[in-house]
């Protein structure tokens, strides 16, 4: 099957990070060159963004051509849409679903999911139906075929925002959750059930930040999950930097679902 792997990213809209935090500087590169670097380290056939269409966007399109990233634009309010565009003019059989807010996303989790998928045959895999990784190691695995059917009978708000969300709540397909390492979540217990390495937040920046200049202060290496895990269990007081976000993120979710 056709594997592409589509990265989901925006310069418009966001206010938690307060500017366009895809575009902010980790070490000398962007975080969306990090996200896109790490993802083409997996086993996909291409690596598309799939960015808004409009002008404000344009800067995160300029950024992209010039690191050589295939990208497909679409509508800013209907993520849903905006997949299946990138699905379509990718020719995808298989879809990698990533957000550009997660600079760690790792290779090694994206191809264990589509060793699952292959095994099982299912039409969803994810490592976030129950999760046991970090916050900012999500990845998603479907089929361009359930995608598509989404965009056509996803009618909700949120179902267009979020695009996975019909297909992860219909009861016809198939959907299995991949499960971090047993020894992981043994060994590792605080980082796995505390660690936040996703970017929402200038607190969220400084964590990942400090991350890269400690483990590749050259930025000429692949960094594993392995090794930022290693150094939040051997460094738990980094962890506190944006210990907090996770409860501001969960109010502010539950404010916009009371709205």
């Amino acid at each position: 099957m056709r594997t592409v792997a589509i990265i989901q990213a925006r310069c418009s809209g966001g206010t938690r990070f307060g500017g366009p935090k895809v575009l902010a500087m980790l070490g000398k590169k962007t975080v969306v060159q990090r996200v896109v670097e790490r993802v083409r380290e997996a086993k996909v056939d291409e690596v598309v963004c799939a960015i808004p269409d409009t002008p404000e966007n344009d800067p995160l399109a300029t950024h992209l051509l010039d690191g050589d990233c295939a990208m497909v634009r679409g509508p800013e309010d209907d993520v849903l849409a905006r997949y299946a565009l990138a699905a379509s003019h990718s020719r995808a059989e298989l879809i990698v679903r990533v957000t550009a807010d997660c600079p760690l996303v790792d290779a090694g989790i994206i191809n264990g999911l589509l060793k699952l998928q292959d095994e099982w045959g299912a039409e969803y895999v994810s490592n976030n139906l129950e999760r046991s990784f970090p916050h900012g190691l999500d990845a998603e695995v479907f089929t361009a075929e359930a995608l598509l059917e989404a965009n056509v009978k996803e009618t909700r708000p949120e179902g267009r925002e979020h695009p996975t969300i019909w297909i992860r709540e219909n009861l016809a397909y198939q959907r299995v959750n991949m499960d971090a390492p047993t020894a992981a979540r043994a060994s590792l217990k605080k980082v796995m059930e505390k660690a936040r390495l996703t970017l929402d937040y200038k607190e969220d920046f400084l964590l990942l930040n400090a991350i890269f200049a400690m483990l590749d202060p050259l930025d000429d290496r692949y960094v594993t999950v392995a090794e930022v895990l290693g150094l939040l269990e051997s460094r738990p007081i980094m962890m506190k930097v944006n210990a907090h976000c996770a409860q501001r993120w969960n109010a502010e979710q539950r404010k916009l679902a009371l709205a």
